[in-house]
């Protein structure tokens, strides 16, 4: 799902039930968020996304955060393989 929007992103209940079906099958698994280094609104995101997670039973530790190297994706990932969450440029 990508997100392209000048406002700061906050969590919805849509991206929420999106989440929700994304990471089922990971229940019981690690999984991690990332924001990409020195975008603040990616990074205030992510820390949406790690509370809301935390609140329905996830243990995140903290947010790792990537430096990015060429061109900056937009949005947020969720790896189908691994159920890690990384948060892109808004």
């Amino acid at each position: 799902m990508n997100i392209n929007t000048e406002i700061p992103r906050q969590l919805g209940e849509d991206f929420k039930l999106q989440l929700n079906s994304m990471l089922e099958r990971f229940k019981g698994k690690a999984i991690s968020v990332t924001a990409v280094q020195g975008n603040q609104e990616g990074y205030n995101f992510a820390e949406q996304i790690k509370e809301y997670l935390g609140s329905i039973g996830w243990d995140i530790p903290g947010i790792n955060v990537a430096t990015i190297f060429g061109k900056h994706q937009k949005g947020v990932e969720v790896d189908q393989e691994t159920g890690n969450i990384t948060v892109w440029e808004q």
